[in-house]
């Protein structure tokens, strides 16, 4: 599973399926209990999908960045750069996932959404992109550091 291209289609595939359904039959839950002022259902639900498809493409290309990292043979000898390159990669995975809560709230303000649905919606931004970042990663790093994760060291 952490060999090339395997862990390039498996995560592409877990990414897709992981927002399908999050972004599918969650959204409907999610929208029939939301109550907008001024915005539609149909509305909020577009940039609901929109700002979980940006978390999960953010953590996709981060993913496959490292699996092509991992690959390479100047990854083999430098642990250290190794981890800091996770590191980076993780901590920008949680900065995407603050963005996106941000502009949803300053974008939603308005709307009279209760604090509860912006907990659910960074939630789900997170399961979209640090912590499906470090589940594959975890499990699907190559070789040459597949130690560098934060539960592997």
């Amino acid at each position: 599973m952490n060999k090339s291209p395997m862990n390039y289609l498996i995560t592409a595939a877990a990414g897709v399926i992981l927002w399908f359904i999050t972004a599918i039959p969650l959204a409907g839950v999610i929208g029939n209990g939301v109550s907008l002022s001024s915005m539609s259902i149909e509305e909020f639900l577009v940039w609901y999908r929109v700002a979980l498809s940006i978390a999960s493409l953010s953590a996709i290309i981060n993913l496959f960045y490292w699996y092509y990292y991992g690959g390479s043979d100047k990854s083999a000898g430098d642990s250290v750069r190794s981890k800091s390159i996770w590191n980076i990669s993780f901590i920008s995975q949680i900065v995407i996932a603050g963005v996106i809560l941000v502009v949803l709230v300053l974008m939603l303000l308005k709307q009279g959404i209760s604090t509860g649905y912006y907990g659910i919606i960074f939630g789900l931004a997170s399961l979209h992109s640090y912590l499906f970042f470090w589940i594959c990663s975890l499990v699907m790093s190559p070789p040459n550091v597949q130690y560098s994760p934060l539960g592997k060291r």
